[in-house]
């Protein structure tokens, strides 16, 4: 992204600091108790910018930081991205058919290794007799 895009954005997300610290005055104002209080945000994306926050946030979630900022960022509903989830994992059971692969910074259930035994009850080919 050019300079001048970033500059714009900097000046832009200046003034969306503000007001979403407005927003979030008058939110709790209004609807704070004892148990919640609100916080309203503007994520720093724009029209240029959009493929490299998504893709830089979707790898912080991979390493387990939020989900929901990539879906945000995508413009998916926190309703959309519930949906959807519950649909997979469910009704559809993708879970137990789609099984992703695994990273060095994944670690396992059980606390072990997470390299594939090959046994045939897990992810990875089966070992050669």
């Amino acid at each position: 992204m050019n300079i001048a895009l970033k500059n714009d954005l900097a000046l832009m997300m200046l003034l969306a600091n503000k007001y979403s610290a407005f927003l979030t005055v008058v939110i709790n104002d209004l609807f704070k108790n004892a148990n919640i209080g609100f916080k309203y945000e503007f994520l720093p994306v724009s029209y240029y910018n959009e493929k490299e926050y998504v893709d830089s946030s979707k790898g912080l979630a991979s390493l387990g930081y939020s989900w929901l900022v990539p879906a945000i960022a995508m413009d998916m509903s926190q309703r959309d991205l519930s949906n959807i989830k519950h649909l997979e994992h469910d009704i559809m059971n993708l879970e137990d058919v789609m099984i992703p692969l695994s990273s060095a910074y994944q670690g396992s259930a059980s606390g072990g290794s997470n390299i594939p035994t090959g046994s045939g009850n897990g992810p990875g080919r089966p070992q050669l007799e």
